[in-house]
């Protein structure tokens, strides 16, 4: 099995006005169909720095109600 870790930068996307949703639909879909492969996925979300924390607010919140496939311990992490 191959095992992949990949960080996505979400605000890449929200901020050119794509639901939060189409993009994890979109990676969700990806991860579905890497299993048959023998390829295991996990995710980081990450926050670029040229977005500031205000901006990045209701993304992680709106991630926090509904994204399965992102690692949740990552969300409470202080750094």
């Amino acid at each position: 099995m191959l095992s992949t870790l990949n960080c996505f930068w979400i605000l890449k996307h929200t901020s050119r006005g794509i639901r939060f949703a189409t993009v994890i639909e979109g990676i969700h879909e990806a991860i579905v169909d890497a299993a048959p492969l023998d390829i295991d996925v996990q995710l980081i979300m990450c926050f670029l720095r040229e977005y500031s924390q205000e901006s990045a607010m209701p993304t992680l919140k709106e991630s926090k109600l509904g994204a399965k496939i992102i690692d949740q311990d990552d969300f409470d992490r202080d750094n």
